[in-house]
């Protein structure tokens, strides 16, 4: 019984961990999806201007 104990509360501990980082994958994802559609925002109206 005891080892059964320790082997879950560590299934959690992984589990936790594991949704920590899939979370923190996702907000450095969007902000480097939103970095690059700022930055492709700036091109283009850099180019607008330099054409005129």
């Amino acid at each position: 019984m005891r080892y059964s104990n320790k082997n879950s509360k560590l299934i959690v501990l992984i589990g936790i961990i594991s949704a920590l980082v899939a979370l923190v994958a996702t907000i450095t994802t969007v902000l480097v999806v939103l970095d690059k559609k700022k930055d492709e925002e700036e091109l283009e109206r850099y180019l607008e201007e330099s054409i005129q």
